[in-house]
């Protein structure tokens, strides 16, 4: 049984969403996402906002705030934006607003849905097809809290649930597979879910930053064939994305006892 906190909530928790105008992809990129994330952690700092969970996505990004004051919640908020949008178009020699609007915020005052917030956000790139299991995405306070560093405030979410990784492991398996019963509406933007190609790409990248060599690895190839098949893809999809026959894909998929 997950270990939360029995205590009123004191102060303010804000389930906040950022999106790119017109759904334009602007954390794309592990630099783009990493840059958010510093400039997330810089600016904290600043102000009275404990960062509680996030999950950065392509198009938008989740976070799950603690502030005692509004005002300071948008403050920070507004400058965490301000500069990103400023390196963003840096980057990308590009001028022009960046986000969709300044934030979306939902205020989170009842203990048990701060808990499913958490939750929710972590599961995001589940939803999108981007992975199967939430603690595999890198962007994430999951990441955070299994691996004891990064972005999170420990300290602010202990006032909440034991943070122990374990304890965070079974908050998620518990509250996950009861969805639909926990969770109320919360904000929600759509990712696009990525194509079988764009997937099966993503994961040779992974494996090895040469592909093209890929078929001609005996023990490598045997493994990315297995990581492709997980990911949902058919064989057929695989044999051209390998570019190796079908016939070889059966051969490896199909071992002579």
């Amino acid at each position: 049984m997950p270990r939360i906190a029995r205590q009123a909530l004191e102060g303010n928790y804000h389930h906040v969403i950022v999106q790119g105008i017109a759904r334009e992809k602007i954390f794309d990129t592990p630099l783009l996402k990493s840059t958010y994330l510093k400039i997330l952690s810089t600016f904290k700092q600043d102000y009275d906002v404990a960062v509680i969970t996030f999950c950065i996505m392509d198009n938008h990004a989740h976070l799950l705030l603690f502030s005692p004051d509004s005002k300071e919640l948008s403050d920070f908020m507004h400058r965490v934006n301000t500069r990103y949008a400023g390196t963003y178009n840096k980057l990308k020699d590009r001028v022009g607003y960046v986000f969709r609007n300044r934030f979306l915020s939902q205020a989170v005052s009842d203990e048990a849905y701060v808990m499913n917030c958490m939750v929710y956000i972590h599961n995001n790139p589940v939803k999108a097809g981007i992975v199967q299991n939430a603690a595999d995405y890198t962007y994430s306070g999951l990441r955070c809290y299994l691996e004891g560093r990064g972005l999170v405030d420990f300290n602010a979410a202990a006032a909440l649930f034991d943070t122990d990784p374990d304890n965070v492991e079974a908050i998620m398996a518990e509250r996950s597979a009861a969805a639909d019963e926990f969770c109320p509406v919360w904000l929600d933007t759509k990712e696009d879910t990525p194509s079988n190609d764009a997937l099966a790409q993503s994961i040779i990248a992974h494996l090895t930053d040469k592909p093209a060599l890929l078929r001609h690895d005996k023990e490598l190839l045997p493994k990315a064939i297995e990581l492709l098949r997980a990911a949902g893809i058919s064989l057929g999809e695989i044999a051209r994305c390998l570019s190796i026959s079908r016939s070889t894909l059966y051969y490896l998929t199909h071992p002579t006892p």
